[in-house]
């Protein structure tokens, strides 16, 4: 008996309930006494807590059987004689599997009503994409509301017991403080997303690329990136949390790499089953261009975002190649794809500027045939002359690629997840961030650069063009839904005139809860606030 009790004993400092563990001198018996059942509670919440606490398929088919194994025991019983026993099937679940009444009640519940078990679950992507919708509608969200997403997703039951939904409120509110959830307006996230300048131009782009697929024409996308000398792709890098030892401390990012290229979505004229190498998505090779970031030609010192790396002239030049690499290809009537970095942007040398003084701009306005007088004030002549610029002039590259039979169209602000060439930037900068190490030098840097471009294949191209296609089509279905739904509304008489013009008057600025890219983006914190820099130029 010694033996025996010394091995159970030695066996709770491994996990064994506490009740295993016999007072001395006495006899083992199997029986637990109140004080040892009341441990081995403590301990069995104890394990539950430390491990995951929602439901399992396996943990419900085991409340389901034990209040089905009691309403049998009701059932044999009362076909015999002498008093009928009574029977709580609730409580006694509860009691036998140490679990609470709403979650054995819920169980059962279930089962009865579909004469199945299973479990929902309240994915990361569906919380984010909840709370998205919540904000930007204006809803304010506390963690009450929170608890009830998590009910009504089947994650935790429906409490009726006012005690058990207040236990469950403060268990979201600690989970909530463990994902780092911040009560307050989020910083640095402002968008314009429900300005009308903003939805028109969302609009024009989903609707033009949408035709273009119809008209079965191919795609460019073009942009600039740039990678760090210390940049570093980590996140599924295994770490032990028992292990506090500090870490050497990690190295400044030190100097970068920019590069600009182009993809090309595959030929839709051309069947799947027949489309040669020239037919697939894929980088233009060509059009790809790497150089470290430092100082301009011009003699300035580098800038924080790295579109300072690229001016007009080089953007210019660069354009020269893509076009010229279209047509070595035999590649006809593309649309261009690029954002509203200035540089894409810049008019002719000899276009009026804001800048100008009076005696130049009458002189412009002459030779334009823009009227002029002796009263006009230095303010009214630009007036005219901006507006003629913004109805005749034409960007630089936008009328090279015209005259090269393409056409340009600029992505949406705000709207950087439509442009697939950000999904393949996050590829190529991921294949070189995960080999880094603490002894890799700035040269290694550039070689696993060239190799990660060189070994990009159309295969992931492709995936990328149909990646982000997938949100333009998701965007588009949104637009004509909300179309429909504006039409039905016009034919009930609930928009008038004059509350439409309201509207338009108080339209203003939200702040929205912005994704991560979710990995799709390439860009660290840094990068983000480079590409709000740029965006929106126009």
């Amino acid at each position: 008996m010694a033996q025996r009790r010394s091995a159970t004993a030695a066996g709770s400092t491994d996990g064994t309930p506490p009740c295993v563990k016999k007072k001395e001198g006495r006899l083992y018996t199997g029986s637990l006494d109140n004080e040892e059942y009341d441990a081995f509670k403590k301990w069995l919440k104890k394990q539950r807590k430390e491990n995951s606490r929602t439901l399992t398929v396996d943990a419900k088919l085991d409340i389901v059987a034990v209040q089905a194994y009691f309403r049998h025991e009701k059932f044999v019983h009362a076909n015999k004689s002498g008093r009928p026993k009574q029977y709580r099937f609730t409580a006694l679940a509860k009691n036998v599997l140490q679990r609470s009444t709403d979650v054995c009640q819920q169980a059962w519940k279930d089962y009865e009503r579909a004469q199945a078990v299973s479990v929902a679950t309240a994915t990361r992507e569906r919380r984010r994409n909840w709370l998205y919708e919540r904000t930007v509608k204006g809803n304010r969200t506390v963690a009450k509301d929170v608890l009830g997403f998590f009910c009504s997703s089947g994650v935790l039951p429906m409490y009726s017991d006012p005690t058990s939904k207040a236990n469950a409120l403060r268990a979201v509110q600690r989970y909530l403080e463990s994902l780092g959830y911040e009560r307050g307006q989020r910083g640095g996230c402002t968008t314009y997303m429900e300005k009308e300048e903003v939805l028109i131009k969302r609009d024009a782009y989903i609707t033009q690329m949408i035709k273009a697929r119809q008209q079965r024409r191919r795609i460019v996308y073009l942009d600039e990136s740039y990678i760090h000398h210390h940049y570093r792709r980590h996140d599924e890098s295994l770490y032990d949390p028992g292990d506090n030892r500090l870490l050497p401390k990690q190295k400044h990012k030190g100097r970068r790499f920019c590069f600009i290229a182009a993809i090309i979505s595959s030929d839709p004229a051309v069947p799947e089953a027949e489309r040669s190498e020239e037919h697939r998505a894929q980088l233009l090779p060509e059009t790809l261009d790497i150089f470290e970031g430092g100082k301009k030609q011009s003699g300035k010192a580098q800038t924080k975002d790295y579109h300072g790396m690229f001016d007009s002239a080089y953007f210019e030049r660069w354009m020269q190649t893509l076009l010229a690499t279209l047509d070595a290809r035999g590649i006809k009537n593309t649309i261009i794809v690029m954002d509203n970095a200035k540089y894409h942007k810049s008019l002719p040398a000899d276009t009026p500027k804001q800048s100008w003084k009076k005696a130049a701009m009458v002189e412009a306005c002459t030779a334009r045939g823009l009227p002029v007088s002796d009263t006009d004030t230095r303010a009214l002549l630009w007036a005219r002359l901006r507006d003629h610029i913004a109805q005749t002039v034409k960007p630089v590259v936008v009328q090279m690629a015209e005259d090269a039979g393409h056409e340009v169209l600029w992505t949406p602000p705000h709207y950087s997840d439509l442009q697939p060439i950000e999904i393949v930037w996050a590829n190529v900068k991921g294949d070189v961030g995960r080999q880094y190490n603490y002894d890799t030098t700035f040269k290694d840097v550039r070689q696993r650069l060239d190799e990660a471009f060189a070994t990009l294949t159309p295969k992931t191209v492709e995936g990328c063009i149909a990646k982000a296609n997938a949100r333009l089509d998701e965007l588009y279905r949104q637009i004509t839904s909300l179309d429909e739904v504006d039409e039905e509304a016009i034919d009930d008489g609930v928009f008038d005139d004059e509350q439409c013009d309201d509207d338009d008057e108080n339209m203003e600025e939200v702040d929205v809860v912005n994704e991560d890219k979710d990995k799709d983006s390439d860009e660290d914190s840094d990068e983000d606030d480079d590409e709000g820099e740029h965006e929106d130029e126009d």
